[in-house]
C-alpha cells in the first residue's frame, strides 16, 4: 500500500505544469534570489526562455534586468520591459526588501493585480512601479496603499476595472499616477487632491463620469492634467487655475459644458490646450491673451460662437490652431499671418465671411521648406527604461506626432468670398490646402504652383472660374486634387503628375471643362500648345487606406512606421463627406468621418 501511494505522489508531481508554480509555495520563498527564481517560474514555461539567464547556477547580478547591490546583496532594480513574458502576475515586488524599481511594462502579464505581502514587508523602498500595456484585469486593490513610497505609478492600457481606489490617495509621495486606457468607471475621487506631489496625472480614455472635482485645484505641482475620453460632464472647474505649473491639459471627448473659465487665462506654463469634442459654449475668454506660451490649441467640436478671439492674437508660439466644427462667424483676422511658427491651421465648419486675408501667404514656418523639429513641449515621449519612465500616455503620444503630420491649412465649409488669394502660393512647406464648400469665385491662381510640397488641393464646391493652370502639373507631390462644382473651362491638363490623376469625379460638375478623362474633346488652339489637354486626374473619393498611403508619400519616409503605432491618431483628410475630426487613444485626436 506503502508503495502505491508513493507511486502516485510521484505521478501527481511528473504531471504537475513546470510553468505554473502555485503562488502559495512562492509566498513561502525567502532570499531574493530564491523570490526572483519562483516568480520565473509562475510564469507561462513558452516565455521563461526569455529568463533563462535566471538559473540557479549564476549569480542575480549577471541576471537579465537586474541590478543587484553587492553590498547588501540584495536587488535594487528589476527591468523587464518588453521581455515577452506572459502568465499570471505574481507581485515579487511586494517581497523584495530593497528593491526601487521594478517594471513590467510591455509584456502579456495577466490575473487580477494584488499586492499581497507588501503589508509585511511594507515595501518601503519601492519608488517605481511600471505595469504598463499588459493584460491585467479585475479592480485596482485598496491594499496598495501599503506602497508608500512609490513615486511612480503606471497601470495603463490594461483591462482593469472598478473605481479609483480610496488607497491610492495614502501615497502621497506620488509625483506620476498613470491609469488612462482600461475600464474604470465612477467619478473622479476629489480625494485626489491629497496627492500634492502630483506633477503628471493620466485618467484618459476610461468609463469615468460626473463633473471634474475642483479639489484638483490643490494639486499645485501638477504639469501634465490628461482627463480625455471620458464621460466627464459638467463645467472645467476654476479651481484648476490654481495649478500654476501646467504645461498640458487635454480634456477632450468628454460632455463638458458651458463657458470656459477666464481664470485658465493665468496659466501662463501651458503649452497645451485641448477641449475638443465637448459642448463648451460662448467664446475664448479675453484672459487667454495670458496663454503665451501655449504652442496647441484646440477647441474644435464645440459649440463656441462670435467672431474669432482676439484673445489668439497674443499666443505668437503657437504651431498648431484648430476652431473647427462652432459657430464662429466673421472674418477670418489678417494677424493670423503673423505667427511664425503656426503648421496647423484649422478654420473648417464655422460661419466666417469675407474673403481670405492675403497675410495667410506669410505664415512663415509654412513659407519655408524646412524638416520637422523635435520640440520637448511638444513631446512628451520618453524612455520607458528611465529612473523616472515616461507613462506612454497616448495624448503625450499625439502631441509628439503632431510636429510630423503634413502641414495643413483648412478653410472649408465657411461662407468665404472673394478670390483665392495669389500670396497662398508663397507656402512652399503647405502640404494640404483645403478651401472647398465656400462661395470663393475668381480664377485658380497659378502662383499655387510655387507651394512645390503640396500633396492634396481641394477646391471643390466653389465658384471658381477660368481654367486650370497648367503651372500646376509641376507639383510633383500632388495627390489629391479635386476642383468639382465649380464654373472651371477648358482643358484638363495631362502632363506630368497630372497624367497620374483618372477619377472623373473630381472635375465634376464644371460643363466647360474638357479632355480625355471627362470623354470630351477640346478645341485646339494657341493656349492649348503649352498646355497638354488630354488625360486624367485623381479626385479626392479615395478610400482612407488609399488616402493614408498617399500622405505617406508626402512625408520622411521611415517615420511612417513609427506613426503607425499611433495610428488611431492618424489625421485622415478625405473630401466631401469626410471631414477633419481630432480625437484620443488616449491622449488620441484623429478626423471624423460624417
Amino acid at each position: 500500500m506503502a508503495h502505491l501511494m508513493l507511486l502516485v505522489m510521484v505521478l501527481s508531481a511528473l504531471q504537475w505544469p513546470r510553468s505554473c508554480k502555485p503562488e502559495h509555495v512562492c509566498s513561502k520563498a525567502s532570499g531574493d534570489k530564491s523570490l526572483l527564481l519562483c516568480f520565473k517560474d509562475t510564469l507561462d514555461e513558452q516565455t521563461r526562455a526569455a529568463l533563462s539567464s535566471w538559473n540557479d547556477s549564476g549569480h542575480p547580478s549577471s541576471w537579465r534586468g537586474i541590478v543587484w547591490n553587492k553590498r547588501s546583496d540584495l536587488v535594487l532594480k528589476l527591468n523587464l520591459t518588453g521581455a515577452g513574458l506572459s502568465g499570471k502576475l505574481w507581485p515579487v515586488w511586494c517581497r523584495l526588501p530593497s528593491l526601487q524599481f521594478a517594471d513590467f511594462s510591455n509584456n502579456n502579464l495577466s490575473g487580477h493585480l494584488t499586492f499581497d505581502g507588501c503589508q509585511y514587508n511594507a515595501s518601503s523602498r519601492l519608488q517605481v512601479l511600471n505595469l504598463l500595456n499588459n493584460s491585467l484585469s479585475g479592480s485596482i486593490p485598496q491594499s496598495i496603499s501599503t506602497i508608500r513610497a512609490l513615486k511612480y505609478l503606471n497601470l495603463g492600457q490594461n483591462n482593469l476595472t472598478g473605481s479609483i481606489p480610496q488607497g491610492l490617495w495614502n501615497l502621497v509621495q506620488l509625483r506620476e499616477l498613470y491609469l488612462a486606457d482600461n475600464a474604470l468607471s465612477g467619478s473622479i475621487p476629489p480625494e485626489l487632491g491629497y496627492l500634492t506631489n502630483l506633477q503628471h496625472l493620466s485618467l484618459a480614455s476610461n468609463q469615468l463620469s460626473g463633473s471634474i472635482p475642483p479639489e484638483l485645484g490643490y494639486l499645485t505641482n501638477l504639469q501634465h492634467l490628461i482627463l480625455a475620453s471620458n464621460q466627464l460632464s459638467g463645467s472645467i472647474p476654476p479651481e484648476i487655475s490654481n495649478c500654476t505649473l501646467l504645461r498640458e491639459m487635454a480634456l477632450m471627448r468628454n460632455f463638458l459644458s458651458g463657458e470656459i473659465s477666464s481664470s485658465i487665462g493665468n496659466l501662463s506654463n501651458l503649452r497645451i490646450l485641448a477641449l475638443t469634442g465637448n459642448n463648451l459654449t460662448g467664446n475664448l475668454p479675453p484672459s487667454f491673451s495670458g496663454l503665451t506660451s501655449l504652442k496647441m490649441l484646440d477647441v474644435g467640436y464645440n459649440s463656441l460662437s462670435g467672431p474669432f478671439p482676439d484673445a489668439v492674437k497674443d499666443m505668437a508660439s503657437l504651431r498648431y490652431l484648430s476652431v473647427s466644427t462652432n459657430w464662429m462667424k466673421g472674418p477670418i483676422p489678417p494677424w493670423l499671418g503673423n505667427f511664425t511658427n503656426l503648421r496647423h491651421l484649422i478654420l473648417y465648419r464655422n460661419r466666417f465671411t469675407g474673403s481670405i486675408p492675403p497675410q495667410l501667404g506669410s505664415l512663415n514656418y509654412l513659407k519655408f521648406p524646412t524638416k520637422p523639429q523635435f520640440d520637448p513641449d511638444l513631446s512628451g515621449v520618453q524612455l520607458q527604461n528611465n529612473l523616472s519612465p515616461s507613462g506612454g500616455d497616448a495624448a503625450k503620444i499625439l502631441s509628439y506626432s503632431y510636429e510630423f503630420f503634413p502641414t495643413v491649412m483648412d478653410l472649408c465649409e465657411n461662407k468665404l468670398s472673394g478670390s483665392i488669394p495669389p500670396e497662398l502660393g508663397q507656402l512652399q512647406n503647405l502640404q494640404h490646402l483645403w478651401l472647398c464648400d465656400n462661395m470663393l469665385s475668381g480664377p485658380i491662381p497659378s502662383t499655387l504652383a510655387n507651394a512645390t510640397r503640396l500633396i492634396l488641393l481641394q477646391l471643390y464646391d466653389n465658384q471658381l472660374s477660368g481654367q486650370i493652370p497648367p503651372q500646376l502639373t509641376s507639383l510633383t507631390s500632388l495627390s489629391y486634387f479635386n476642383v468639382s462644382n465649380n464654373n472651371l473651362s477648358g482643358p484638363i491638363p495631362t502632363s506630368a503628375q497630372f497624367s497620374t490623376f483618372n477619377d472623373i469625379s473630381a472635375f465634376a460638375g464644371n460643363p466647360g471643362l474638357c479632355g480625355r478623362l471627362l470623354n470630351k474633346p477640346c478645341t485646339v488652339g494657341p493656349e492649348d500648345s503649352s498646355s497638354p489637354s488630354k488625360e486624367h486626374e485623381n479626385g479626392d473619393f479615395v478610400d482612407g487606406k488609399a488616402f493614408a498611403v498617399g500622405v505617406a508619400v508626402g512625408l520622411c519616409g521611415g517615420f511612417w512606421a513609427v506613426m503607425s503605432l499611433v495610428s488611431e491618431s492618424f489625421v485622415i483628410w478625405l473630401t466631401k463627406r469626410i471631414r477633419y475630426y481630432l480625437q484620443t487613444v488616449g491622449l488620441l485626436k484623429q478626423k471624423e468621418a460624417i
